[in-house]
C-alpha cells in the first residue's frame, strides 16, 4: 500500500505539496515517513496538521476521503487483514 499511496498522491499531483507539507512538520523524508505508519488509513491524516498548511483542512480532508476509498478497495479485494 505504501506504493500505491506514493502512486494517489502523483495520480493528484500532490506528491511534492504533501512531502514539503510533511517535511515543515516532522523534518523527514517521504520514505522514512512511510516506514514509521503502519496503518494504509492513516498516511495521510498523520502526516501533518492539515490546517496549518497553504492547502487548508478542508483541501487535505476531501484528499483523504479519496484516499480512504482506495484503501477500503483494497480491504474487500484482499481481505482487511491485509491493507
Amino acid at each position: 500500500m505504501k506504493e500505491q499511496f506514493r502512486k494517489f498522491l502523483v495520480s493528484k499531483k500532490l506528491f511534492a505539496p504533501f512531502v514539503r507539507n510533511m517535511r515543515w512538520a516532522h523534518d523527514m523524508n517521504f520514505d522514512r515517513y512511510m516506514a514509521l505508519i503502519m496503518f494504509p488509513a492513516n498516511y495521510l491524516s498523520d502526516a501533518f496538521e492539515w490546517k496549518k498548511t497553504k492547502q487548508g483542512q478542508d483541501f487535505w480532508k476531501a484528499v483523504d476521503k479519496d484516499w480512504d476509498v482506495v484503501v477500503e478497495e483494497e480491504r474487500k479485494k484482499h481481505g482487511k487483514q491485509s491493507v
